[in-house]
């Protein structure tokens, strides 16, 4: 099923993009948005896409995708996300979170959904690598970056983690990204209540599981803690 979804996702890329790897990266820095798994059967979708792509019209691309996404999680939608959560036993340990996130969303509580969803990416990345020893950013990082179990989406969770969610900030200073994990956990940034925000992270959280579903880590323990 994966080696499926990997062949469909390369297809519609490398017509634009030298890899498909790359391609799925520079579609999430240039609409802000990962491409989400829930749609790659949109060929129609997709084929628009690429054409604003090719054309460069990265801002009409970022506002299709983001309508259409929108419009794409209804109810229903919402409904078969959680039964495909709660049937992952990677996910086993915090489904009840994860569920309690989903509905927040769904109640347009998002300064609920977003901070939770936020602290359950990152402590899913742990707990997928069975990682014991001092918690730190750049282990993290790596953990992302090395992994091939998320296929080629790698690169562009790898670099949506670095570069939008764990983004330093400095008080009284203009935020680098309006998802800083920092900003946000730490209390700085009080205007991250929105349902795009909250809908990102819930597509990311869909994309590690996805590919998490079937992996068992060996145990990494951290011989060089900061």
């Amino acid at each position: 099923m994966l080696d499926k979804l990997g062949e469909i996702l390369a297809l519609f890329f490398q017509d634009v993009f030298d890899k498909s790897s790359n391609g799925l990266k520079e579609f999430s820095e240039k609409t802000g948005w990962i491409v989400d798994i829930e749609i790659i059967s949109n060929y129609k979708l997709l084929n628009r896409l690429q054409e604003l792509f090719e054309k460069g019209q990265f801002d009409k691309a970022a506002k299709l995708y983001k309508r259409y996404i929108i419009n794409f999680y209804t109810e229903d939608k919402f409904v078969k996300l959680e039964n495909k959560w709660i049937q992952n036993d990677t996910l086993k340990q915090r489904i009840e979170i994860l569920l309690q996130v989903l509905k927040a969303h769904r109640l347009e509580m998002y300064y609920v959904s977003v901070p939770t969803m936020l602290a359950q990416i990152e402590g899913y990345i742990w707990e997928i690598n069975k990682y014991s020893g001092r918690i730190h950013q750049k282990k993290l990082k790596e953990f992302i970056n090395n992994q091939e179990h998320l296929s080629i989406f790698t690169e562009s969770i790898s670099s949506y983690i670095e570069n939008v969610i764990f983004v330093s900030f400095n008080l009284d200073e203009n935020l680098n990204s309006e998802i800083s994990r920092n900003a946000i956990l730490h209390g700085y940034d009080v205007l991250y209540g929105t349902k795009e925000i909250s809908l990102k992270l819930i597509i990311v959280m869909n994309v590690l599981q996805q590919f998490y579903m079937n992996i068992s880590s060996p145990k990494i323990d951290d011989e060089h803690s900061e």
